[in-house]
């Protein structure tokens, strides 16, 4: 008689959508968190344009602004003094992302945007809570990397 063996599948049984985690603040040239002060300040700079330097974000902290302060924004927002005081000058010996070799800077910031609902999952969970935090957001609100994201949210993903 033969030896019956399984081997190990790595794709999803079903046809359920895939998790991946959400944009890095850093590498979409985002501030996140900033105050509603700022926000009343960032939307009096260019108001017909301010979706593509100012959004809604979420972590695994919950909803708050993050404003864009490199990258593909209008040239009118990125010579403002508001946005100035913002940008701390970088010296010739940082590390750290370059303008001109990150893909996701040269994208309009609404491109980084989900086009329907998704479910996120906090990426770390404190093992001091008996429960498990999943949320159900909008496509206009921009996900995080602290967050794995389900895109494609049905209302029955999670279930």
């Amino acid at each position: 008689m033969g030896a019956l063996s399984f081997s190990r599948s790595r794709k999803p049984l079903g046809q359920l959508p895939v998790a991946h985690f959400g944009t890095r603040a850093g590498a979409a040239g985002l501030i996140i968190n900033v105050d509603e002060l700022v926000v009343e300040s960032a939307e009096k700079v260019s108001p017909s344009e301010k979706h593509e330097y100012l959004t809604k974000v979420v972590t695994s902290r919950g909803i708050g602004w993050g404003i864009r302060v490199r990258g593909a924004i209008p040239q009118s927002v990125r010579d403002s003094t508001f946005l100035q005081q913002l940008i701390v000058p970088r010296r010739s010996g940082d590390a750290g992302v370059s303008e001109t070799h990150n893909r996701l800077l040269n994208r309009p910031l609404s491109s980084l945007l989900r086009r329907e609902k998704y479910l996120a999952v906090p990426k770390t969970i404190s093992n001091q809570r008996n429960y498990l935090a999943v949320s159900s957001y909008d496509p206009e609100i921009l996900p995080l990397d602290s967050l794995l994201v389900i895109d494609a949210d049905s209302g029955t993903t999670f279930g």
